[in-house]
């Protein structure tokens, strides 16, 4: 990530913030998958940042879900059912992609 596109940050949102290099991230995960040698899959915890699940959804092996909200986005994003981990007891929801 450069200087110009923090610095631009800072101008435009005046707030603390998270800057997200994608292709960081992208690395890091190979850096793991080099280390793992896919021995272990990777899963990323969408946790407080759904709006990177599409992204990960791309460069990890499975997803984890623990709540009903963080199941929606997977639903939306058609991310398919056998990709999640569910860590959320079923209370009789339907959990069929359409």
């Amino acid at each position: 990530m450069n200087h110009e596109l923090i610095n631009n940050a800072i101008v435009k949102y005046k707030t603390p913030a998270y800057l997200f290099d994608l292709d960081e991230m992208a690395n890091r995960v190979g850096k793991f998958r080099k280390i793992l040698r896919n021995e272990i899959g990777l899963c990323f915890a969408m946790k407080a940042n759904p709006f990177l699940t599409s992204y990960m959804d791309d460069i990890t092996d499975r997803i984890e879900v623990c709540s009903m909200g963080e199941f929606e986005i997977c639903r939306k994003l058609r991310i398919p059912p056998e990709k999640l981990v569910l860590g959320i007891p079923n209370y009789g929801y339907d959990w069929t992609l359409p």
